[in-house]
């Protein structure tokens, strides 16, 4: 039913308006390509050429710059202790580490890819994730996303950490890169609340350290699923002794 559905949407693509791609605010501005791995740099510049869909999540997070930025760089590690310490309105992702500079993600809900953090500094983190997303009324959506994020102190109050998270996706189906209006904007919601949740996965756990940073390391102790070298890292960038 699902191919159905889709061919019949495709088949409806040359009497529907096409949405034009945003490019007055470039979330990828201040990022040197040049300096991003060839594979990375020559993703990064097909999606930002022609993305077939894009969405942005804002938020304020209740901890220090350091300890947001020690758990977007270490997402695996984040993803285990919010399954650890069951924290509320996160997303339930499986992510694992590759090496290099490099992990996967399951968000267990239809979408799947390999990543790499091509663009990883003080307040800025650029990721490049190649995979699959599964939408009810397409087929299967094969592509490309990059992933935006920036954060800074809050100027209104130092103690909140003000992030912004952006996604360009670009499909690898020829065919399907000419989606409808309509289309393209239910591809950006689904990625934009498949985001939100990602992000969420850093932020809920960064907001429970400032909360109780013994208490939730005591807990991540004594759940014994999280690997000890990265609970002493998670430690020292807490700053509990």
């Amino acid at each position: 039913m699902r191919l159905l559905l889709g061919l019949a949407i495709v088949a409806l693509l040359p009497v529907l308006p096409l949405l034009p791609a945003a490019r007055a605010d470039d979330p990828l501005q201040g990022v040197d390509l040049t300096r991003l791995g060839r594979d990375d740099r020559r993703d990064v510049r097909e999606v930002q050429a022609a993305p077939t869909a894009a969405c942005e999540v804002r938020e304020t997070v209740r901890c220090r710059t350091g300890v947001y930025r020690f758990l977007l760089g270490r997402l695996p590690l984040a993803a285990r202790a919010v399954e650890a310490l069951n924290l509320e309105g996160t997303g339930r992702y499986l992510v694992e580490d590759a090496g290099a500079g490099r992990f996967t993600i399951d968000d267990r809900a239809g979408a799947t890819a390999e990543c790499s953090r091509a663009w990883d500094e003080e307040g800025l983190l650029v990721v490049v994730a190649r995979g699959r997303l599964d939408v009810p009324v397409l087929p299967r959506i094969l592509g490309t996303g990059v992933i935006v994020v920036r954060y800074a102190p809050s100027p209104d109050d130092p103690g909140l950490v003000a992030a912004r998270a952006h996604v360009l996706f670009r499909l690898s189906n020829r065919l399907l890169r000419a989606l409808s209006t309509p289309v393209r904007e239910v591809l950006s919601r689904v990625l934009r609340d498949k985001l939100a949740l990602l992000v969420r996965t850093a932020s809920a756990l960064a907001e429970a350290l400032e909360r109780d940073p013994a208490g939730v390391l005591a807990a991540l102790e004594a759940a014994g699923t999280v690997d000890p070298d990265d609970l002493r890292a998670l430690r020292v960038a807490a700053l509990v002794h």
